[in-house]
């Protein structure tokens, strides 16, 4: 970023970023569960010329010609829809409206019930993205590690409830490694989605301009809570 500010210093024009979250895996095909997925999210947090746009999990990839899906590009349906986020949040930051996805703001861990606290209204909407092929443990996105998660709810309009067999040590949602995707030695992905999507949106939404009928909702970005032994979020 500091270098693309100094080459465009000359022109002495304000310059706001707008970043969003990759989505996809890496190239061992082994998960999305990278740092700076996370650090995006953070770098704009600290930055008043940093936009967070949102993740990019909900939108397609694009499958070659012979079927094999990519696992990290998106697909021309895909650029259409993703720029069309980045144009309204764009638009929003123009008029000196606020464009702020919603967040996790606290974390508890009760025994094997985690308790989270978002900024916003959120909803859990499985019909709209495919589903992801089955792995045991793994619930509408979320991840708990060294123990499964066998229920996900939203008992209030910004909590979600996330029950697990044990405490687990950490939750994440839409960040995750695994070594279970590969299958009789291809990737399995099911589907032209990325791989660690989940189903967790806000409870707003807008029409698309662009492509009458499609909706487009404001899905959650990947995060994860790592807890101490008291079951209290880990900081710093």
């Amino acid at each position: 970023m500091a270098d693309i500010e100094a080459d465009l210093s000359e022109l002495d024009l304000p310059i706001h970023w707008f970043l969003d979250q990759p989505a996809g895996t890496g190239a061992p095909e082994t998960g999305n569960n990278w740092p700076n997925r996370l650090a995006v999210r953070a770098l704009c947090d600290r930055r008043i010329d940093c936009t967070f746009v949102g993740p990019r999990y909900q939108f397609p990839f694009y499958t070659h010609e012979d079927g094999f899906q990519d696992p990290i590009h998106t697909s021309s349906l895909g650029k259409v829809l993703l720029g069309e986020v980045f144009g309204s949040a764009m638009a929003a930051v123009y008029r000196g409206d606020e464009w702020k996805p919603v967040a996790v703001t606290s974390a508890q861990r009760d025994a094997q019930q985690i308790m989270l606290q978002f900024s916003g209204p959120v909803m859990l909407v499985p019909e709209i993205l495919p589903r992801q092929p089955e792995e045991v443990g793994i619930l509408h996105g979320f991840y708990a590690s060294r123990t499964r998660v066998t229920r996900v709810s939203v008992p209030g309009p910004d909590r979600v409830l996330v029950e697990t067999e044990d405490p687990a040590r950490e939750i994440c949602y839409a960040f995750r490694g695994s070594d279970k995707i590969i299958r009789n030695g291809t990737v399995d992905h099911a589907d032209a989605y990325a791989l660690g999507r989940g189903d967790l949106v806000e409870a707003d939404a807008f029409d698309s301009l662009l492509l009458p009928g499609t909706v487009q909702h404001k899905f959650v970005a990947g995060f994860q809570v790592i807890f101490d032994a008291d079951g209290r979020p880990k900081t710093g």
